[in-house]
């Protein structure tokens, strides 16, 4: 639904978002020691094994500056968002308009850029 979304953007926008998923948090930050190329990551809180804010914590550990965003049915975690520097933090269900806004204010972080890689949790 969320790739639904997104891609809803970039036809409305006339932008191209390009999507990678990965099956857990071990296996997006295997890749990403060989693949750094993302520009946005939007992640869950539940991950499997590692959870999405550990993700980010580890991700600010090793100083990326990658832009983050959760989307996620947990509103406990929403201040741990802050400390590894979130975007911001969506709560379930998401609403195309807030989503929108979202993207908005992330491509106006990166304004030359045509095409744009977001990692997104399965």
């Amino acid at each position: 639904m969320l790739q639904k979304m997104l891609n809803e953007y970039g036809n409305e926008h006339g932008v191209s978002l390009s999507f990678e998923t990965f099956a857990s948090a071990e296996a997006f930050l295997f890749h990403f020691e060989e693949d750094k190329a993302f520009d946005l990551l939007v992640l869950d809180i539940e991950m499997g094994d590692m959870n999405g804010m550990e993700l980010a914590r580890q991700l600010r550990k090793q100083n990326h500056d990658i832009k983050l965003l959760f989307v996620t049915g947990y509103t406990d975690y929403i201040g741990q968002g802050y400390e590894v520097s979130a975007m911001d933090y969506i709560l379930k269900p998401v609403k195309k308009e807030k989503l929108f806004a979202v993207i908005d204010r992330f491509r106006k972080a990166l304004p030359d850029k045509k095409t744009y890689l977001f990692y997104i949790y399965n």
